[in-house]
């Protein structure tokens, strides 16, 4: 395997479809046997000794509680959000992806690590098709680049914001990246994490999702997917070539 998988799964209190649905999602993706680094909420410590007492692909390397203090009680969110959901604890937790790809980076032995949300199982129609491609992209050689899937490349997002100049680019969701997914070499992710963290202290005290913040940074390099299965298909393009066998 050239790729270890990385993901989180935090207990919130507003969480729109709930814990057990996270849960079973989480397990769907653990069920595919890639090898998966899980930073799981400090209140589900036994739901996570199940998973590692049955799973052998996946390692808990510690039990996370969500850090929210460095948010200013100033905090201004997003005017066109889904209150419910987009609150300040979903934002860090969205925020927290670099942090945990960065940490994961000492724990693992592959050359390469891929984010991958706990719940991305339920965008999947066909889940035997997603479980053969993370297979595939887990045993695959990569380039020394950081991948993230978007809707829009770099001209199509600075064209959604010129028709919304009226609107503050942290007011609105702009799907530049996708959130869900990034591949590149384990100790590429600190930078990213760095770029990521001065972009959002710059704006405080206005918080918003992690994509809009990526928009801004030069860490990513782009591909074309959308929240479905080419995510996983449309990366595997950008992998290296076979070596030649005679």
């Amino acid at each position: 395997m050239t790729v270890t998988f990385v993901t989180a799964l935090y207990v919130l209190p507003n969480t729109v479809r709930g814990v057990k649905f996270y849960l079973e999602r989480l397990e769907e993706l653990i069920k595919t046997g890639v090898p998966l680094v899980l930073y799981l909420d400090a209140t589900l410590e036994t739901e996570g000794r199940r998973l590692t007492n049955t799973y052998t692909n996946v390692i808990i390397p510690k039990y996370v509680t969500l850090d929210t203090s460095w948010v200013p009680k100033t905090v201004s969110l997003p005017v066109y959000r889904a209150e419910e959901k987009d609150t300040v604890a979903y934002f860090c937790v969205q925020l927290q992806k670099l942090w945990c790809l960065t940490d994961a980076a000492q724990r693992v032995t592959t050359t390469h690590t891929a984010w991958i949300d706990a719940g991305i199982f339920y965008m999947f129609e066909d889940k035997e098709e997603a479980k053969k491609r993370l297979n595939e992209i887990a045993a695959a050689d990569w380039p020394k680049e950081l991948f993230a899937p978007g809707s829009y490349d770099k001209k199509g997002i600075e064209g959604v914001w010129e028709l919304n100049k009226h609107i503050h680019y942290m007011d609105y969701v702009y799907w530049n990246y996708l959130g869900s997914f990034l591949l590149g070499p384990k100790f590429g992710w600190a930078a990213a994490l760095e770029e990521q963290t001065a972009i959002v202290h710059a704006h405080l005290p206005k918080l918003a999702w992690e994509v809009n913040y990526w928009s801004k940074m030069n860490s990513f390099t782009w591909y074309s997917a959308d929240h479905n299965l080419s995510i996983l298909t449309n990366v595997l393009k950008l992998q290296l070539p076979k070596p030649a066998t005679n």
